[in-house]
């Protein structure tokens, strides 16, 4: 084949593979024109509209050719029902009358030879090799050469067609990661807003609870101070009496005595509130000095919790609430006794808020019942209240749930409880499945002894 050499040539040409259908293009025509002694080639393709453009074209003497014009889609349906499946087509003089459909091709002086070129089974242009008249006549070389062109041709458009599909593939991928980016970017700042908002609420729910405990015990020191001050100025009142008789020398044995159990009177009620002033003082500090603390601790569990149950009288006492306490004697444990107080207090407050809030009953009771299990201490917590309905009992752990909000709840109060429960103290806690009108029911599972390494895993 005298041909052979151009084609191994093209067939090594990494241009071809490319993607680059410009450079491929010119590199396929430039071979065409000079192994074949064509007078031009040219490449055509099919445009969206259904129509066929020269696209690229190469002219052995003309540095500048003029385009040829394109065929319209009457033209390009002419021109598949001419090659009919053949694999190349062959036009001269002869066909002036049938090829109607060439556009701008001089067939008096020229003959010419059309290849067609499919990508993926389908027609997508055609290779167009034309020779003057008086050069010799098509021969089965140059058929086949031209032939072997076309399907180089398609290699080229495939390499093109990956060529676009791997561009758009890293734009896309580009575009994704952008997206991401902007995503990630996006879901920090709702996470620190989240945090933030978090922490406001918190610090609210702590700052409303120390209000609430102030104001309790401001109540509770002022009414035993109150009527131990009351009781002092009586006293007051009964000496100065007692005074302006013996300075009247109308002091009599009678006005003596009146004197003396009045005195003892007061003195006795003086006495009793100031010493109610002291324990409730005493106990509110030794809450404060176990929460200051944050140590392990070895302690009496009933006295804990009885300790705990007495400082948090300003809580729930507006709520007529009554405790019936179930606790052996001599449990000891060892834990955070801080955390302990908690746990207890934001239980007993959700009771009154929740619970008891509409509750008409002249009394509301709290049930509290501790036993043992193995190496464990299970504190039974139970209210009287409205209860929690199973629809509810699933999500009462989850942070910022709440059906009390419209009234202040932040949800934060059983969330607290259970990160408590389940990270500090190594324990669990679980809602008692019950009829919601017998009220809230709990169950904490807590080792009676945590240790320095359980701690460490936290």
């Amino acid at each position: 084949m005298k041909h052979q050499k151009y084609l191994s040539k093209l067939l090594r040409n990494s241009v071809i593979d490319s993607g680059n259908i410009h450079e491929a293009s010119n590199v396929v025509l430039s071979a065409y024109v000079r192994a074949s002694y064509l007078k031009d080639g040219s490449i055509w393709l099919l445009d969206d509209n259904g129509s066929m453009v020269c696209s690229f074209i190469l002219d052995n003497h003309d540095s500048s050719p003029s385009p040829f014009s394109s065929m319209d889609e009457t033209q390009v349906q002419a021109l598949i029902d001419s090659l009919n499946n053949l694999p190349y087509l062959t036009l001269d003089r002869n066909h002036l009358t049938s090829a109607y459909w060439v556009s701008n091709i001089d067939l008096v002086n020229h003959t010419l030879i059309l290849t067609p070129v499919f990508y993926k089974g389908q027609m997508v242009g055609l290779i167009q090799g034309r020779r003057q008249a008086h050069q010799p006549e098509f021969d089965n070389d140059d058929i086949q050469f031209a032939i072997a062109l076309a399907d180089i041709f398609g290699r080229v458009i495939l390499a093109t067609q990956n060529n676009k599909l791997q561009h758009a593939l890293k734009n896309a991928n580009l575009e994704l990661e952008q997206k991401i980016l902007k995503r990630n970017t996006d879901l920090k700042k709702t996470l620190k807003d989240l945090q933030t908002a978090q922490n406001h609420l918190v610090e609210s729910e702590k700052m409303a609870a120390l209000g609430q405990l102030v104001c309790g015990v401001a109540h509770e020191v002022n009414t035993p101070l109150g009527i131990a001050i009351t009781s002092l100025s009586i006293l007051g009142d009964e000496v100065n009496k007692l005074k302006n008789a013996y300075d009247a020398g109308t002091l009599d044995e009678s006005t003596f005595m009146a004197f003396v159990e009045s005195a003892k009177s007061a003195h006795d009620i003086a006495e009793v509130n100031m010493h109610r002033a002291a324990t409730l003082v005493r106990e509110f500090k030794q809450t404060s000095v176990d929460q200051s603390h944050r140590a392990l601790i070895k302690l009496d569990l009933k006295t804990l919790i009885e300790s705990i149950i007495s400082s948090l009288t300003p809580i729930y006492q507006p709520y007529r609430v009554e405790f019936a306490i179930e606790i052996p004697e001599n449990i000891t444990i060892i834990t955070y006794s801080e955390s302990i107080d908690q746990i207890l207090t934001n239980l007993i407050n959700n009771s009154c808020i929740h619970g008891f809030r509409e509750s008409d009953r002249p009394h509301n009771l709290i049930y509290i019942k501790v036993f043992i299990q193995k190496d464990d201490f299970v504190i039974d917590y139970q209210d009287n209240g409205v209860g929690i309905d199973d629809a509810i009992a699933k999500n009462v752990f989850t942070p910022f749930f709440t059906t009390n909000r419209s009234n202040g709840g932040s949800g934060l109060g059983l969330s607290v409880i259970y990160n408590l429960i389940s990270q500090k103290l190594k324990g669990d806690i679980r809602v008692v499945e019950q009829d919601a009108s017998l009220g809230a029911h709990f169950q904490i599972r807590l080792p009676r002894t945590l240790t320095l390494d359980q701690e460490s895993e936290t």
